[in-house]
């Protein structure tokens, strides 16, 4: 009885134990695989957004700065003429937005001579500098093609003549452009997709990278519910294998009438 109490195992115990051994692990292994891919896309989810997050923080804050001309609040009757503050490419994927500098010097003297002015010297202004013009009633924007100083004392000659009159409350300052777009960035994922991002190039051709992982940028003009002028706004991004698209109505500051332009692969400042 002793011998038979002893004797071990089966052949057919084992494999079975084996087999329920294996089952557990598969299990296991399965559960744990689950539950990694779960986090995973968790922390695609919390990037993506975040990634969403700050592209449409930097796009709003720069859309609604487009068209400042140094005035809060601008007379009924004022205008930028031809000058467009915000171009959109013929995809409508590339946006231009220009505006002028908070920074600005004094008009001390206009000249009979238009195109001669005498402005305050708390910017220093240069020959090619794009700058801008406003006494809240009008605005124009041109180039400087001449500069002296004297006695802390800027004079200016522009390349054009200027268009309308402008007494001691007008501004002059330096314009900002900044073109947003969605390229490829060189790199790669772990699955071997390409990265995209948002760029910035800024006025003087400098070009950054933002935000990693924004794949698409669409932007339209539209009139928001009390028919003031916005911008629609349409972002995709993409992490991993995860896609989020975000959208956003962006009303511009009421610093001017808006003047907007589809531009068709041209770059640059001017109206045309």
């Amino acid at each position: 009885m002793c011998a038979r109490r002893n004797k071990g195992m089966s052949l057919m115990e084992l494999l079975l134990a084996m087999s329920l051994s294996l089952l557990i692990l598969i299990l296991l292994t399965s559960v744990y695989l689950m539950l990694a891919q779960q986090r995973q896309q968790q922390v695609d989810l919390i990037i993506v957004q975040d990634n969403l997050r700050t592209a449409l923080q930097i796009l709003r804050s720069d859309i609604q700065a487009a068209g400042y001309s140094g005035c809060a609040r601008s007379y009924p009757d004022f205008s930028w003429g031809s000058t467009p503050i915000l171009h959109l490419n013929q995809t409508q994927t590339v946006v231009q937005l220009w505006y002028r500098d908070y920074q600005a010097d004094a008009v001390l003297e206009l000249s009979k001579q238009t195109n001669h002015l005498e402005v305050s010297s708390e910017v220093k202004m240069n020959p090619n500098d794009m700058v801008l013009i406003s006494d809240c009633r009008h605005a124009e924007l041109f180039q400087v093609i001449h500069v002296s100083e004297k006695s802390g004392r800027q004079k200016l000659v522009s390349s054009l003549p200027l268009k309308y009159a402008y007494g001691e409350d007008a501004e002059l300052g330096l314009m900002k452009l900044n073109t947003y777009s969605v390229e490829e960035t060189g790199r790669h994922d772990a699955q071997g997709q390409s990265i995209r991002a948002l760029y910035l190039s800024s006025t003087w051709g400098a070009k950054q990278e933002l935000v990693e992982g924004i794949e698409k940028m669409t932007l339209r003009s539209v009139l928001n519910d009390q028919g003031k002028q916005a911008v629609s706004l349409q972002l995709e991004a993409r992490q991993g294998k995860l896609h989020k698209r975000v959208f956003a109505f962006i009303r511009l500051k009421q610093y001017s009438p808006l003047p907007m332009r589809f531009l068709h692969g041209k770059r640059g400042w001017g109206g045309g």
